[in-house]
């Protein structure tokens, strides 16, 4: 945990180490916890709510997870091949909510408006319609002709980060 009072000096506030989080990949910050992937072991729930003393309160063990995104209650992360959705209500008991197959490739995730979007170096985009959260369905895709590397979204835009420029989708 950082102090940001003054961002041109932040200064360490607490750390949350091995054992709790030896190999972090991505964290994401919802009300006072912290959902944070941990490639080796799965997805780990800390409670922040204590200045400077974080405390881990849960672990989802999915090996092999490599992205996350939060939609609401809903966890939506990657594990290998898997989109694997993970109902966030209770915080300190996160259960897995559905497992579905995706194609090899896909190493990132976002949420945008009420879709879901997927997307790899060699996979391309895929995005999928949350209007049954727990039941997302594709709803179109996009080729990466030389490699997808982020995806950011904002009104009806995508933007791609793709190995030779930025392209820019309009989705209706």
């Amino acid at each position: 945990m950082l102090n940001l009072t003054n961002p041109l000096r932040p200064t360490v506030q607490a750390l949350l180490g091995a054992p709790y989080l030896p190999t972090c990949s991505d964290v994401v910050l919802v009300d006072e916890y912290a959902f944070v992937i941990d490639p080796s072991a799965g997805l780990k729930v800390v409670n922040l709510s204590k200045a400077g003393k974080p405390k881990l309160v849960a672990l989802l063990p999915l090996p092999e997870v490599v992205a996350l995104a939060v939609n609401g209650d809903l966890g939506y992360l990657l594990v290998g091949s898997e989109l694997v959705i993970v109902n966030f209500k209770n915080r300190v008991k996160p259960v897995i909510a559905e497992r579905r197959e995706l194609a090899d490739g896909f190493d990132n995730l976002a949420v945008w408006q009420n879709r879901l979007l997927v997307y790899g170096r060699d996979a391309g985009l895929q995005i999928y319609d949350l209007a049954t959260p727990t039941q997302p369905h594709s709803i179109g895709s996009l080729e990466a002709t030389y490699g997808l590397y982020g995806v950011a979204a904002k009104g009806d835009l995508i933007y791609t980060a793709e190995d030779r420029w930025v392209g820019v989708y309009e989705i209706k």
